[in-house]
């Protein structure tokens, strides 16, 4: 990687989206063309195509007193109570924020459990490393921070955790990973220009090191852990998705094929699902987005087709592209987790603004198991190719 791959101009966080959202009745139906006869103007329109699968977009509200709508939190998903917990950002009037919250998907519930973790700030970043939710960065006006602390996702209580050696310099939209062993390791974010070099904090040491092999930093981009593995995408001229390996502190660019997401976009969520990595939002020009899936078998990129459910979301929530593909309204800097059991993608506090926030949801279930019989059919195919 080379130093023209990153983004070098500082992304500025935007208290009001680009876009206005509000959802319509699903009474006026689908987006419409117009065409003439004579002098009379007519309505037409744009025709869904059909697709082999398709995940169903809905939408509904918390049962409960909800947080202030915000952006720039940062947050974890808790599998074992299958609950969201965000921290921080900052609302509408341009004020950073210093409250934790902690959403039940079970109860469509939430709850402050901190309304003062610490300084107010917006764009930190976090992982969950069992019931802790580990924060390092985030800004509050011009002032940036680096002060690592532990939220526990139960109580909401912080700690501070005491290190040595070479801290990593405060910044915004750092990367941030837990290995198996807690280690944790720091990447990339800005404090003024891209950060480059890898910081791990090993968990019996409390020292802090820094691999000397030079890293290409990326402003605002998105990363996720897989069964294991560690991936982060975009914010970036050059590769788009980079593989990280704790061991060695090495990127690993994948050479990818099919319909892969812009690169430049920052801000966006890569999500672990299934077999897949998810792909979504950025901030970018375009008002609507497609949703991207990556095949980590196959290193392949493609378009995941989802509709509104025609109840609490229809047609008009969105757009219909010119080849009748349905497209979701932009979001960026969401809390977005997957549920596995259930098999849906939630997300909330996606830079609509609306308050209350609305948790929006697209069932996932039918259309994995469609991806899988292809994979299936595929991986059939081949073999019998080389049999042959």
């Amino acid at each position: 990687m080379g130093n023209e791959e990153s983004t070098t101009r500082m992304q500025p966080m935007k208290v009001f989206d680009s876009f206005t959202y509000t959802p319509v009745s699903i009474d006026r139906g689908s987006k419409t063309s117009h065409y003439r006869i004579g002098q009379e103007l007519h309505d037409q329109s744009s025709p869904l195509l059909k697709t082999a699968y398709h995940g169903v977009w809905s939408m509904s509200f918390p049962d409960s007193i909800c947080p202030t709508t915000r952006m720039g939190q940062c947050h974890v998903y808790d599998p074992e109570m299958d609950k969201l917990v965000i921290a921080y950002g900052v609302d509408p009037n341009g004020v950073c924020l210093n409250d934790v919250w902690s959403y039940s998907f079970l109860s469509n519930t939430w709850q402050c459990i901190n309304k003062c973790a610490t300084s107010p700030r917006q764009l930190a970043s976090s992982a969950l490393m069992g019931r802790k939710m580990v924060v390092f960065g985030g800004c509050f006006d011009h002032n940036l921070y680096s002060d690592l602390h532990f939220i526990d996702i139960d109580t909401g209580e912080v700690t501070f955790v005491n290190t040595e050696g070479p801290v990593p310099s405060p910044r915004t939209s750092p990367v941030v990973f837990v290995s198996s062993d807690n280690s944790i390791y720091i990447w990339s974010g800005y404090d003024g220009s891209p950060r480059g070099g890898i910081h791990v904090l090993h968990p019996s040491s409390l020292g802090w090191h820094r691999f000397e092999r030079g890293h290409t930093g990326r402003v605002a981009a998105a990363f996720c852990q897989h069964n294991g593995r560690y991936f982060v995408f975009g914010s970036c001229k050059g590769h788009g998705l980079l593989e990280f390996d704790p061991s060695s502190g090495e990127f690993t660019n994948i050479e990818c094929t099919g319909t892969e997401p812009a690169r430049e976009l920052t801000r966006s969520s890569l999500v672990s699902i299934d077999e897949y990595l998810f792909l979504i939002g950025g901030e970018a020009d375009s008002q609507y987005m497609h949703i991207f899936a990556f095949d980590i078998q196959r290193k392949w990129w493609f378009a995941f087709h989802v509709r509104p459910d025609m109840k609490s979301m229809s047609l008009s929530d969105g757009s219909v592209n010119k080849i009748g593909l349905f497209m979701l309204p932009r979001e960026h800097s969401a809390a977005i987790s997957y549920r596995p059991h259930q098999r849906e993608l939630v997300s909330v506090l996606g830079s609509r603004l609306m308050n209350p926030p609305p948790v929006f949801r697209i069932s996932m279930g039918p259309a994995l198991s469609v991806l899988h019989m292809r994979s299936d059919m595929l991986d059939a195919f081949q073999f019998g190719m080389k049999k042959a």
